[in-house]
C-alpha cells in the first residue's frame, strides 16, 4: 500500500511537471516598423510589444501548446556585433550567451549571423527592390501631341501605305474580268484611278466608300478596312492615354536604367543591403552611384527631396514605406537578391524542430500571409500602394507593337489575288464551256456576271 502512494505520488509530480507552463525569455533590440513595435508604457508582453512579428509569435507558441515567452530589452538595444575577440554583444550575444531563448524580430537569414546563431525556417520571403517617387501628373498638351499615339515609323508607314492600297484596288478591278468596267460590255472604268485613291483614303476616315464589284477587290477592301479599325481603335485609346499621362522625367525601371542613366540610390548604412550593393559581383558596375544614410527615414527623405533618384532596400520593408502617407512613392522593376526572414535561436536549441514544423503549417494554412495583409494594407493609408500599373508611362506604340497589323493586311492581299486568279480562269472556262455545261452561269452570276438575255431573232 505504501509503495502505492510513493508511485501514485511520483505520477502527480511528473504530471504537474509534465504540464507546466514553459516561459520563453525573448530578447528585443528596439523598434523595427511594422515587425515590432514598442510601448514601454504597456504593462504585459502583450502590450508592451506587438506588431507582424508579435503576432506570429503568438501563434507560433499557442500552436506548440503550453508555451508562452517574456521580453527584455538586449543591453545598447543593438542586434549586435562581433568583437575581435570572438564575443558577440547586443541580442545576438544574449542568445549566445544562453540568457535568451530567442530574439523578438524578424532578422534575415544569412551565413554571418549562422556561425553564431540558429535561424528557424523563413516564415516570410523578400529580395531588394527599388523605390522612387511616383511620377507627378503633367497634362500632355503639346502642339502636335495628337502625334505622339505613334512612333514616326508607324506614321511613315501608314502615310505610304494608304496609296499603295489604292493602287491595289484599281488594278484588281482592272484586272478582274468582273470588275466595274467589265460589265455587261461596259468599258466606262467606274473605278478609275482617282476614284481608287479616294476611296482608300475614305475607310480610313470612316466615309462612305465603294466596296468593289469584284470579289477580288472586296477582299482587299475588306482587309484595308479590318486594318483601318484597329489602327484607328489604337489610336483613340493611346491618344487619351498620352494626353493624361503621368509623366516621369527620368523614367527608372531596372537596375540597368541605374546604370545607363547614372541615377544615384540611396541605402542605409551598415545593412545588409548596404554590404551587398558594395561587395557583390551582380552589382558592381553600379556600386559608384551608392550614397548611404544613417537611417531608413534618412534615405527615404532623401528620395523625397530629390537628392537621390531611388533607394534600394528589402521589399518588405519598401512595401510598407510605400503604403504610408503621403503616398508618394512606387515600387518599380523586379526582386533580386531574394532572401528570408526566420526567428533566431541559440544554437542546438531544443524548440527549433517544434518552431520549424509550426512556420511551415502557418504558411501552408495562409495564417502568415493573413497577418502579413492586415499590417501592411489594412494598417496603411494608400489603397493603390501596392499598384503600379496605373503609374506607367504613356508611350508611343511602334511598329513592335503594330506589325502584326500589317502582316493581317497582307493575309487579305494574298487572299484578294488568289481570288484574282480563281476569276481569271473562270471566266476563261466559262466563255469556252458555257454551251456544253450550262451550270456554268450560276457561279458566273456569283462572281459578278450579269445575266446574259437571249438574243432575239
Amino acid at each position: 500500500m505504501g509503495k502505492l502512494s510513493t508511485l501514485s505520488i511520483f505520477a502527480l509530480l511528473l504530471l504537474q511537471y509534465l504540464s507546466a507552463e514553459v516561459v520563453l525569455r525573448g530578447v528585443a533590440y528596439g523598434t523595427q516598423v511594422p515587425y515590432i513595435y514598442v510601448d514601454k508604457n504597456g504593462t504585459t508582453p502583450d502590450t508592451q510589444y506587438f506588431g507582424f512579428v508579435v503576432d506570429v509569435l503568438n501563434e507560433l507558441l499557442y500552436r506548440i501548446g503550453n508555451t508562452t515567452y517574456e521580453i527584455y530589452d538586449a543591453p545598447g538595444a543593438t542586434l549586435g556585433a562581433q568583437l575581435p575577440n570572438g564575443n558577440w554583444t547586443g541580442a545576438v550575444g544574449e542568445l549566445v550567451a544562453g540568457r535568451a531563448d530567442f530574439i523578438l524580430g524578424a532578422l534575415p537569414i544569412t551565413s554571418n549571423l549562422s556561425v553564431a546563431i540558429d535561424f528557424t525556417r523563413n516564415f516570410i520571403d523578400q529580395g531588394l527592390i527599388i523605390m522612387t517617387l511616383k511620377p507627378t501628373f503633367l497634362g500632355n498638351y503639346a502642339l502636335f501631341s495628337f502625334l505622339n499615339p505613334y512612333t514616326w515609323d508607324v506614321w511613315l508607314a501608314l502615310i505610304l501605305t494608304t496609296p499603295v492600297i489604292g493602287l491595289i484596288f484599281y488594278f484588281t478591278d482592272a484586272i478582274s474580268p468582273y470588275g466595274f468596267n467589265k460589265s455587261g460590255g461596259d468599258k466606262k472604268n467606274e473605278l478609275d484611278l482617282r476614284m481608287a485613291l479616294l476611296n482608300s483614303m475614305k475607310i480610313i476616315g470612316n466615309k462612305n466608300f465603294d466596296n468593289g464589284k469584284a470579289w477580288s477587290t472586296r477582299f482587299v477592301i475588306l482587309g484595308w478596312g479590318l486594318f483601318a479599325l484597329i489602327i484607328i481603335a489604337a489610336y483613340i485609346a493611346n491618344l487619351a492615354a498620352s494626353l493624361n499621362a503621368r509623366v516621369q522625367q527620368n523614367e527608372l525601371a531596372t537596375l540597368e536604367d541605374i546604370l545607363t542613366y547614372k541615377f544615384k540610390y540611396a541605402v542605409v548604412a551598415n545593412s545588409l543591403e548596404a554590404r551587398f550593393m558594395a561587395t557583390n559581383e551582380f552589382v558592381k558596375d553600379i556600386q559608384n552611384l551608392r550614397v548611404e544614410y544613417p537611417t531608413f527615414a534618412a534615405a527615404v527623405q532623401a528620395v523625397r527631396s530629390k537628392q537621390v533618384d531611388c533607394m534600394i532596400a528589402f521589399s518588405h520593408d519598401l512595401e510598407f514605406q510605400v503604403n504610408q502617407r503621403p503616398c508618394d512613392m512606387q515600387l518599380v522593376g523586379q526582386q533580386f537578391w531574394t532572401n528570408g526572414l526566420g526567428i533566431a535561436l541559440p544554437k542546438k536549441s531544443p524548440y527549433l524542430a517544434a518552431f520549424d514544423k509550426t512556420i511551415l503549417a502557418l504558411r501552408e494554412e495562409g495564417f502568415i500571409d493573413a497577418v502579413f495583409y492586415t499590417w501592411w494594407y489594412e494598417k496603411g493609408f494608400c489603397s493603390n500602394a501596392a499598384d503600379t500599373s496605373q503609374l506607367r508611362v504613356s508611350r508611343p506604340m511602334s511598329m513592335q507593337n503594330l506589325g502584326g497589323v500589317w502582316v493581317m493586311l497582307c493575309v487579305f492581299l494574298g487572299i484578294g489575288l488568289i481570288s484574282l486568279i480563281l476569276e481569271n480562269l473562270y471566266y476563261f472556262l466559262y466563255y469556252h464551256k458555257k454551251q456544253k455545261v450550262p451550270q456554268l452561269k450560276y457561279l458566273h452570276r456569283f462572281f459578278g456576271g450579269k445575266k446574259e438575255v437571249p438574243a432575239v431573232a
